[in-house]
């Protein structure tokens, strides 16, 4: 595959492609999606290169499309001396195509091994010095974003009333708003930050102990509640503790940890006892207070973390789970704060 059967350039975009990739590039489909929201991703190396000068993210659908153009509009416009010094971690977008009738975002290249491939690497996430040297590394990253007074930590509607948009008959909406609506209150700063809104392993890529760059920014604000990226990482890292082992089987590394129901996992991370939830508390305890709110809503940030991946995540079958957990959780005396 070369470069003519990806891109059609734009006019404006030809000129500036020109000096990143040349005729006969060749093409590393490093992603494609497979949920309700598809995209591929690709690499283009030009040819007798080591390395690719360019990446393309490609809506498969016009749902999609939606996204990447969301994500290119973020990227436009970003302030990075917001960044700090994570400014070199986040891609610069280089322009914004169309491929039979959808939008190609092109980008410049960030290198670096995925984090959720050591994350999956055997009994990694049951060795406490692996994992605490991963949340080490995310936590370096997001100490490194500027904070900025703002009038809301969040521009966009409460998590509260999103929730209720996009499940307005869920019976577990009327034990779950009250208290959200609580927790929200309780976490609003006066202090800002450029938000990722998907930050988990996946989306990291790492080189050694360090954060080299940062993708798949659709779901971003500029000035929005830090606590969401703390909140993810910690969510979507616990969730799959019981990955790779079998049903009803202990976890690895995690005394009093079975592999059951799902979500498990994020049961324990905020409830349980032991070096784990331990870690967990101690991560999302240094968010909180960096905005000057008390630590014991370290447990509520993770809650307000779970209302947003039922109200944001495109399947919707993930979402209902999260949904579910949330209620549950609520319910259990002393979780929400």
């Amino acid at each position: 595959m070369t470069t003519s059967d990806v891109l059609r350039r734009s006019a404006g975009a030809g000129q500036l492609l020109a000096a990143r990739v040349a005729p006969g590039s060749q093409v590393i489909i490093i992603a494609a999606s497979k949920d309700d929201n598809p995209k591929v991703t690709m690499l283009l190396v030009p040819d007798g290169a080591h390395q690719p000068t360019v990446a393309v993210k490609l809506a498969m659908t016009d749902r999609a499309g939606q996204s990447v153009l969301r994500e290119a509009a973020f990227l436009s416009s970003l302030d990075r001396s917001q960044l700090g010094a994570a400014e070199s971690t986040v891609p610069r977008l280089l322009a914004v195509l169309e491929h039979q009738g959808l939008p190609a975002m092109v980008t410049d290249v960030l290198l670096g091994t995925p984090m959720s491939v050591a994350y999956h690497a055997w009994r990694h996430t049951g060795r406490q010095a692996l994992v605490e040297k991963d949340f080490a590394t995310a936590r370096a990253w997001l100490r490194c974003l500027r904070r900025q007074e703002t009038m809301s930590t969040d521009r966009r509607d409460p998590w509260s009333c999103l929730l209720s948009d996009r499940w307005p008959d869920r019976s577990e909406l009327s034990p779950v708003l009250g208290p959200l609506r609580e927790i929200e209150a309780s976490l609003t700063s006066s202090l800002g930050a450029v938000v990722h809104g998907d930050f988990w392993c996946g989306n990291i890529l790492a080189s050694g102990s360090r954060v080299s760059g940062v993708v798949d920014w659709e779901h971003a604000d500029a000035i929005g509640n830090p606590l969401r990226d703390w909140a993810r990482f910690v969510l979507s890292y616990s969730l799959y503790l019981d990955r790779h082992t079998r049903q009803g089987h202990p976890v690895a590394g995690h005394r009093g940890l079975r592999a059951g129901r799902w979500g498990d996992g994020l049961r324990w991370a905020l409830t349980g006892r032991g070096w784990y939830p331990d870690l967990v508390q101690r991560f999302l305890t240094e968010a909180v207070e960096s905005l000057g709110l008390p630590a014991q809503l370290w447990r509520a940030a993770a809650l307000l973390g779970l209302a947003e991946i039922a109200i944001r995540s495109d399947q919707d079958s993930f979402a209902r789970l999260h949904l579910s957990l949330l209620s549950e959780l609520l319910a259990t005396s002393g979780v929400a704060r």
